[in-house]
């Protein structure tokens, strides 16, 4: 489970495509592998995700300009994970404590996951 090649390939086409970014040949090899060293969990769905958020919110007056580079991908996935830990913690948080599922021991992994993000 790692960001591949053959996915960013398919990022950089959406980027390309949606003119915030100009892929050149290797490009896909190098984004692959910043992206896979600062999230080695992340995987091709994760990026993909990322992408396409990026490419709805982007306009020609974004911060930044209009170009997507790999930091803005990794802050993406980043940002998507802790929205999907801060809702599960919710849910768990909203879980009486005495119910016998281990609602709090469940609390304490979410937490600790999004420590590790």
């Amino acid at each position: 489970m790692t960001i591949t090649a053959e996915g960013a390939t398919k990022a950089l086409f959406i980027l390309d495509a949606c003119n915030l970014n100009a892929a050149k040949q290797g490009q896909a090899r190098v984004w692959a592998e910043i992206i896979a060293e600062a999230l080695p969990r992340a995987d091709d769905a994760d990026l993909m995700d990322a992408i396409k958020r990026l490419a709805r919110q982007r306009n020609s007056e974004s911060k930044g300009g209009t170009w997507v580079t790999p930091g803005d991908v990794i802050a993406e996935i980043r940002k998507a994970r802790n929205d999907r830990i801060d809702r599960s913690a919710r849910q768990i948080a909203n879980t009486p404590p005495d119910d016998g599922t281990g609602a709090r021991k469940a609390f304490a992994a979410v937490r600790a996951a999004k420590e590790a993000s």
